[in-house]
């Protein structure tokens, strides 16, 4: 009975020390390789200028001005607010309690294949401040290719593109309206807020529809030189538990990031209105 009782005591050690050694935490260093080969380093150096070239992409799709002082002050507010060094951070307290070190293990196998390195190069390519105009005026091409429509489709599935930037874009809007609304209009009673929320709400399916249109033109332009096979590969890749949970991890840290850095966007871009209009009244009229 006692050696019995011994062979399971034996057994469960093993079984823990086994559990143990699977689950060890992700090192530093893989942590740090993690970060250089998947693209996120340059790409989130890359996107306070991104998202500035994409706000003057937008002014000029619409034929407004991208000149004068207000759009200027605009982007600039967009530069100070989204620090990458931030998103960073908080990307890697995500993969760091989320990803085991066997886990970090099978990304970088992938990180560094050829495969790999080549869709992360044209990520990061498409990340440029540049890019963003030259996909608007690749859009029609672009949708015209309706086999690599099909596959960046099936990766906008299974990475959850579409679904997580129209949640983020969603909340996001949400947040930046009523906090405008309600700092430019302090007095708004919280019926008046519930009709802003209810009128916002009937936007969702619009908004979902342009978000997935976003997402898939986006991802057409970055992967459309990649060989078919090559992709499949990626979407077999993506598909892999660890490669889920650093896609979580990657989304839920912008998701999260993004939505602060809109709000005090917000709030500085008000405060940057309130002081415009106090010093135009406070300049001499002419008689």
């Amino acid at each position: 009975m006692k050696k019995i009782f011994s062979f399971f005591l034996l057994l469960l050690l093993i079984t823990t020390l086994s559990t143990n050694v699977l689950a060890k935490e992700i090192s530093q260093g893989s942590l740090d390789r993690l970060m250089n080969l998947t693209g996120l380093n340059a790409q989130m150096s890359l996107s306070p200028e991104a998202i500035a070239a994409g706000f003057e992409s937008v002014l000029k799709q619409k034929g407004a001005p991208v000149a004068n002082d207000r759009v200027i002050t605009t982007k600039k507010l967009l530069r100070s607010v989204f620090n990458p060094s931030l998103i960073l951070a908080d990307i890697k307290k995500n993969i760091q309690r989320d990803i085991s070190e066997q886990e970090a293990s099978e990304l970088l196998n992938w990180y560094n294949s050829d495969a790999g390195k080549l869709i992360t190069r044209r990520e990061i390519d498409a990340s440029r401040p540049g890019a963003v105009n030259e996909m608007l005026s690749q859009a029609s091409s672009l949708f015209a290719n309706k086999k690599l429509i099909d596959i960046v489709n099936r990766i906008d599935t299974v990475a959850k593109v579409s679904e997580t930037v129209f949640l983020f874009s969603k909340n996001t809007l949400q947040s930046l309206v009523l906090s405008s609304t309600i700092a430019t209009n302090p007095s708004i009673s919280e019926q008046g807020i519930k009709n802003l929320k209810i009128k916002l709400s009937e936007q969702d399916e619009q908004l979902q529809a342009k978000t997935k249109e976003n997402s898939l033109m986006s991802l057409a332009y970055a992967y459309q030189n990649v060989d078919e096979q090559i992709l499949e590969k990626y979407i077999a890749f993506l598909q892999q538990e660890s490669s889920q949970k650093l896609t979580s991890d990657v989304l839920q840290s912008l998701r999260l990031t993004y939505q602060k850095a809109l709000i005090e966007f917000a709030h500085k871009l008000i405060d940057e209105l309130n002081r415009s209009t106090t010093t135009t009244n406070r300049m001499p009229r002419s008689e």
